[in-house]
């Protein structure tokens, strides 16, 4: 980020959250929308963290949706159960990813 940004800020008296909102944020926005949008992707995936360290938890308190699809399909054997709750967790990500995608859109007009 150059610093002149910030030298004009401060000669027009904004102060340090000025500053941040309006130079500072908008500059790292585009970076922000790819680092959290892949970081709720790859939490949703965290099955073998899970499943290696207590197996769900105490009873199915850590389950995790993924895990919970693994055990409906694989273990008991009900694969259409399991098929409509990998459909539920794809819209989840998919309305998490338009949202993201909507707000980065927004900022960049």
């Amino acid at each position: 980020m150059p610093t002149a940004y910030y030298e004009a800020a401060s000669l027009d008296g904004a102060g340090s959250w000025a500053k941040f909102r309006r130079i500072t944020l908008p500059a790292i926005a585009p970076t922000t929308f790819i680092v959290v949008l892949l970081s709720v992707l790859h939490s949703m995936k965290e099955y073998a963290l899970f499943a290696a360290i207590n197996d769900g938890g105490p009873g199915t308190a850590n389950n995790l949706l993924v895990q919970y699809i693994y055990t409906k399909g694989f273990e008991r054997a009900q694969i259409g159960y399991a098929s409509a709750a990998s459909f539920v967790l794809m819209l989840i990500l998919m309305v998490v990813a338009i949202v993201q995608l909507a707000m980065n859109r927004r900022k960049e007009s």
